[in-house]
């Protein structure tokens, strides 16, 4: 879904949301778990997604240069507590290919490329396998820069675990 930029945020029109604090755009690292377990993505995409309510501990090849610099972590269904946001897609990058249009993960996943070239990546039978041979990568992971991100307070929508925040752990999480 392609957002008006000229539209106001719906997030904010909603009650029980808080404007996550320490500027207006966040760093958010998109791993894939393959198998159709994760949200495409697109720059321009306005829209709630889950994270992980904390850093995950296992990061795959993930290097700590690129990991520590993000404060959000996509949910890719991982079956550890979660929280949604709601943000707007304004840039996607991979380590090695560069710029990323789009991740379509409807089927085999899809990286639309910042030139337009489109890769389909394997996500079943030998997921992050790329029949492309110019293609020198494995890795599939990207870092995303979300901005007007807002977490959702509201009861029950919250964690899969259903957890309320106290105000002690939604002040953690920077909200």
């Amino acid at each position: 879904m392609i957002a008006d930029p000229a539209a106001p945020s719906r997030s904010a029109q909603v009650a029980g949301n808080a404007p996550i604090s320490g500027g207006a755009s966040k760093r958010a690292l998109w791993i894939p778990g393959w198998y159709g377990l994760d949200e495409g993505i697109a720059v321009g995409d306005s829209d709630w997604w889950w994270f992980y309510r904390s850093r995950p501990r296992w990061l795959g090849s993930v290097p700590s240069s690129f990991a520590d610099e993000c404060e959000l972590f996509f949910h890719n269904g991982q079956p550890v507590e979660r929280m949604r946001c709601s943000a707007r897609v304004v840039d996607i990058n991979h380590p090695r290919l560069g710029r990323v249009r789009a991740i379509d993960t409807s089927g085999d996943y899809v990286f639309e490329l910042g030139w337009g070239r489109v890769l389909a990546v394997n996500s079943e039978e030998a997921p992050g396998h790329c029949d492309d041979p110019s293609v020198d990568t494995t890795e599939w992971w990207v870092v995303v820069t979300l901005g007007d991100v807002i977490l959702d307070l509201s009861a029950g929508q919250l964690l899969d675990a259903e957890i309320d925040l106290s105000q002690g752990q939604a002040a953690a999480l920077g909200a």
